[in-house]
């Protein structure tokens, strides 16, 4: 393992995505590429055919990421930042693109270089540990880390740095190499997702039991059981959305004062996580479907005339009022 000063010369080679930010750049760069341009949607596909190296270096190209916004691991941060000071060197490893890993290195100022995906090489997991090994050699480096793909990285490495592992990738990478910090995860992932759902907000969906409330037969058990139904799709439906909402407004949240700290804006939800909105929305016109086709007409009417809010209505204040 060498000696204490050895130690102390290893350079940190940090990974980005779920390390030192809260979020993953892939995503981040695709949500925000199709926000840039919806047309972007339909080339990410074609991007995707010519490799994930090539996919992250045009989403890179057509994105505008604000770093100074992105949820940052504060904490790993302050570590890094000692580290420097005395005299470590650090370097930003990560398989994101070259074009959206350099801002963030310029922005927090303590990386002496970053090493990236290029277009040609995604560097993840063993062609990431081939690299560092080229760079600096088999037990020269420390690395940081969160992902089973990191494995073969920390297996080269001289010492291990821990962010937001599971129990059982903490226990298997002490197996094998020393760990140098541990630092934990932000929050509870279910309880975060709980809370982007909003389940609070349900309570208005009630207002579809007043018709049957005030009908000539209140107790007709065919009605309540359809508006039961109907009240579970417009939940669903409102959940839903509220996750493609939140993804929609990901840049605007991060930079308002109270929305930056909703689950997706602060990193406590991971962004894979919206991929639930889609299984919610069709689960919810699903149910609208077995009760009628009418119903299914309403719920998407009520689906569309959401997203249209969200994505212009809200922007005009006067018929924001009305």
């Amino acid at each position: 393992m060498g000696t204490t000063a050895h130690l102390e010369k290893a350079p940190i080679c940090v990974d980005l995505d779920g390390t030192l930010v809260y979020t993953d750049m892939l995503l981040e760069t695709a949500l925000s590429a199709v926000r840039t341009n919806i047309l972007n949607a339909f080339l990410i596909p074609f991007w995707l055919l010519k490799g994930r190296a090539y996919a992250k270096k045009k989403l890179a190209e057509a994105s505008l990421i604000d770093s100074s916004q992105l949820p940052y691991n504060s904490d790993l941060i302050a570590f890094l930042q000692k580290e420097r000071e005395a005299g470590r060197k650090l370097v930003l490893v990560t398989a994101s693109d070259k074009q959206a890993a350099v801002p963030i290195a310029e922005h927090l100022h303590i990386f002496d270089d970053v090493i990236a995906s290029d277009g040609k090489h995604n560097l993840k997991g063993k062609v990431k540990s081939s690299k560092l090994l080229n760079v600096f050699g088999e037990k020269e480096f420390i690395y940081a880390g969160n992902d089973v793909s990191d494995i073969p990285v920390w297996r080269k490495a001289q010492s291990a740095i821990m962010v937001n592992t599971s129990r059982g990738l903490s226990k298997a990478v002490r197996s094998f190499v020393p760990v140098m910090q541990e630092f934990a995860g932000k929050g509870n992932t279910l309880r975060a997702l709980v809370k982007a759902l909003r389940p609070y907000q349900w309570v208005k969906n009630i207002l579809v039991f007043v018709p049957i409330a005030v009908s000539e037969q209140p107790l007709n058990l065919e009605a309540l059981i359809a508006t039961f139904l109907m009240f579970v799709a417009f939940c669903l439906s409102a959940s839903g959305l509220y996750l493609i909402n939140d993804l929609m407004d990901l840049e605007t949240d991060r930079g308002h004062p109270v929305k930056r700290r909703r689950p997706f804006a602060s990193g406590l939800l991971p962004l894979r996580y919206g991929f639930v909105a889609p299984v919610i929305v069709a689960a919810a016109s699903a149910i609208a479907l077995s009760i009628s086709l009418r119903c299914l007409v309403i719920v998407w009417s009520y689906m569309l005339i959401s997203l249209l809010y969200s994505t212009l209505i809200k922007t005009k204040p006067i018929i924001d009022v009305f």
